[in-house]
Protein backbone atom coordinates (compact mmCIF):
# COMPACT_ATOMS: atom_id res chain seq x y z
CA UNK A 1 0.00 0.00 0.00
CA UNK A 2 0.87 3.30 -0.52
CA UNK A 3 0.47 6.94 0.69
CA UNK A 4 -0.65 9.79 -1.25
CA UNK A 5 0.87 13.42 -0.82
CA UNK A 6 -0.93 16.56 -0.69
CA UNK A 7 -1.05 18.39 -4.21
CA UNK A 8 -3.23 21.04 -5.75
CA UNK A 9 -5.13 18.68 -8.04
CA UNK A 10 -5.19 15.87 -5.51
CA UNK A 11 -6.28 17.84 -2.56
CA UNK A 12 -9.44 19.17 -4.02
CA UNK A 13 -10.65 15.75 -5.20
CA UNK A 14 -9.87 14.05 -1.85
CA UNK A 15 -11.43 17.01 0.25
CA UNK A 16 -14.72 16.30 -2.34
CA UNK A 17 -14.21 12.83 -1.45
CA UNK A 18 -13.75 12.85 2.20
CA UNK A 19 -17.54 15.29 2.16
CA UNK A 20 -18.68 12.37 0.55
CA UNK A 21 -17.72 9.63 3.13
CA UNK A 22 -18.33 11.94 5.52
CA UNK A 23 -22.35 12.24 4.20
CA UNK A 24 -22.12 8.33 3.77
CA UNK A 25 -21.40 7.94 7.28
CA UNK A 26 -23.99 10.17 8.57
CA UNK A 27 -26.55 8.65 6.82
CA UNK A 28 -25.57 5.82 8.17
CA UNK A 29 -25.80 7.25 12.17
CA UNK A 30 -21.70 7.88 12.39
CA UNK A 31 -19.85 10.44 12.90
CA UNK A 32 -15.89 10.85 11.78
CA UNK A 33 -13.56 13.79 11.38
CA UNK A 34 -12.29 14.30 8.29
CA UNK A 35 -8.36 14.42 8.27
CA UNK A 36 -8.14 17.27 5.92
CA UNK A 37 -9.04 19.51 9.25
CA UNK A 38 -6.23 18.27 11.04
CA UNK A 39 -3.82 19.36 7.92
CA UNK A 40 -2.18 16.03 7.80
CA UNK A 41 0.24 15.61 5.12
CA UNK A 42 -1.17 12.56 3.97
CA UNK A 43 -4.89 12.41 2.18
CA UNK A 44 -7.99 10.37 2.76
CA UNK A 45 -8.03 10.16 6.60
CA UNK A 46 -10.33 10.25 8.85
CA UNK A 47 -10.25 10.73 13.15
CA UNK A 48 -12.72 8.01 15.05
CA UNK A 49 -13.39 8.53 18.81
CA UNK A 50 -14.45 5.44 20.70
CA UNK A 51 -14.54 6.25 24.26
CA UNK A 52 -17.62 4.02 24.00
CA UNK A 53 -19.10 0.86 26.15
CA UNK A 54 -18.17 -2.38 24.45
CA UNK A 55 -21.70 -2.47 22.52
CA UNK A 56 -22.44 1.02 21.53
CA UNK A 57 -18.37 0.34 20.01
CA UNK A 58 -19.55 -2.28 18.39
CA UNK A 59 -23.02 -0.98 16.47
CA UNK A 60 -21.17 2.35 15.72
CA UNK A 61 -17.89 -0.03 13.70
CA UNK A 62 -21.38 -1.87 12.01
CA UNK A 63 -22.68 1.49 10.72
CA UNK A 64 -19.36 2.30 9.52
CA UNK A 65 -18.85 -1.08 7.71
CA UNK A 66 -22.42 0.00 6.00
CA UNK A 67 -21.41 3.48 5.04
CA UNK A 68 -18.15 2.26 3.39
CA UNK A 69 -20.00 -0.33 1.84
CA UNK A 70 -22.03 2.12 0.21
CA UNK A 71 -19.14 4.31 -0.96
CA UNK A 72 -17.96 1.22 -2.39
CA UNK A 73 -20.87 0.27 -4.31
CA UNK A 74 -21.49 3.77 -5.03
CA UNK A 75 -17.93 4.13 -6.76
CA UNK A 76 -18.37 0.98 -8.57
CA UNK A 77 -21.22 2.14 -10.14
CA UNK A 78 -19.65 5.62 -11.02
CA UNK A 79 -16.29 3.44 -12.43
CA UNK A 80 -13.97 4.47 -9.49
CA UNK A 81 -12.64 2.81 -6.63
CA UNK A 82 -11.59 3.43 -3.06
CA UNK A 83 -8.06 3.83 -3.54
CA UNK A 84 -5.30 1.38 -0.85
CA UNK A 85 -3.07 3.77 1.45
CA UNK A 86 0.39 2.26 0.43
CA UNK A 87 2.53 2.18 3.84
CA UNK A 88 -0.51 1.75 6.38
CA UNK A 89 0.15 -2.22 8.15
CA UNK A 90 -3.25 -3.96 8.83
CA UNK A 91 -4.13 -4.23 12.43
Amino acid sequence: MGVLRRSEDTSVAYEKREAAIDDACMRHGVSLSRGSIFFTEELGWFRLTFTLPKEELDLGLRRLAGALSEMEMWEGSQGMHLLPVVGSSSV
